[in-house]
């Protein structure tokens, strides 16, 4: 119990995150979009993908596929949600060079493939390709991420990072 804050804490949990591309792994400070980067929404991890096919890092449903294809949000059974986001401003594609497997309302799980990108379809138009995945905060969420930067990482094989949470409520 945290009397300075006047809460009860409830158990820790805990979600080992794999790579959702090959590529390489990279802490969320190193990402250019400082959405994520300054973590504005969240904390995570980012990745500089080597392959095309995104999948799933975790098991829940899809609560929202981007119009544009390129922004993925699962949510866990806990209820939390996490976002799987393709590019830098890739939205301003208005979804060209994405494909979906997946939409609202599926349940999905573990390395089950959620889409593709054509990474060079975004290259040749100058855009950023790193793929940021965000574990998305909640207002009373404590989060402690641990990112295992590393290089050719292998798509659900490689683990990203490990995500300590603890939700915290107020006292009656």
């Amino acid at each position: 119990m945290n009397t300075q804050n006047n809460i009860n804490e409830q158990a820790q949990q805990s979600v080992i995150l794999k790579a959702v591309v090959d590529g390489d792994i990279i802490p969320i400070d190193d990402v250019e979009d400082a959405i994520f980067s300054e973590r504005m929404i969240g904390d995570g991890y980012g990745i500089i993908p080597k392959s095309s096919i995104i999948y799933s890092p975790v098991e829940g449903m899809i609560s929202e596929v981007a119009v544009t294809k390129h922004a993925y949000y699962i949510e866990l059974d806990s209820g939390y949600k996490i976002l799987i986001h393709i590019g830098e401003n890739t939205v301003l594609l208005n979804g060209e060079g994405f494909s979906t497997q997946v939409e609202k309302g599926d349940h999905i799980t573990v390395g089950e493939q959620l889409g593709k990108v054509d990474l060079d379809f975004l290259k040749e138009k100058g855009y950023d390709v790193t793929i940021s995945v965000i574990f998305l905060f909640d207002k009373s969420l404590s989060l402690e991420v641990d990112v295992h930067p590393q290089t050719d990482a292998t798509a659900m094989d490689t683990i990203a990072c490990q995500v300590t949470y603890q939700k915290a409520e107020p006292l009656n």
